[in-house]
């Protein structure tokens, strides 16, 4: 909620939560007796653009695979929903059962092909996306 006093906007704690990230915010705290209409003091304002988020986006969805062959697939997603800033990377993790984790870099795309895969082998495969740091990895497949 907004609250108008003596012609200044006040926000209330739980529309901060909603504010979004990565844009300049200001922030003054003051306290009030309900239901006075006139705040108490203010605090000096504080910089909060930095500490609402970093550039960090939310997982793509929509992976899915094409089987090209038994020692390749061309992989396919969707972007992340939410993003303030352009989406330098994505990250392909995958892996098969009992092996180590397999990195594959893709840049300017929300596809790629992996190949050289073990023919006939199950692998999980998952994807994140990178603006000033890395998100959360997708739902596996």
């Amino acid at each position: 909620n907004i609250v108008d006093v003596s012609g200044q906007k006040y926000v209330m704690m739980e529309e901060w939560m909603k504010m979004e990230p990565c844009l300049p915010h200001l922030i003054e705290v003051c306290s009030s007796v309900v239901p006075s209409s006139s705040p108490g003091l203010f605090s000096e304002p504080v910089d909060q653009t930095d500490s609402l988020l970093k550039d960090i986006p939310s997982f793509p969805t929509g992976l899915i695979a094409e089987y090209i062959s038994s020692t390749s697939v061309v992989l396919s997603w969707q972007p992340p929903y939410s993003t303030n800033d352009i989406i330098r990377e994505y990250q392909v993790s995958y892996t098969m059962p009992g092996g180590s984790e397999q990195l594959h870099e893709v840049q300017n795309s929300t596809r790629t092909e992996l190949t050289s895969l073990e023919p006939h082998t199950d692998y999980i495969i998952r994807v994140r996306a990178k603006m000033d740091e890395f998100g959360e990895y997708c739902t596996p497949i």
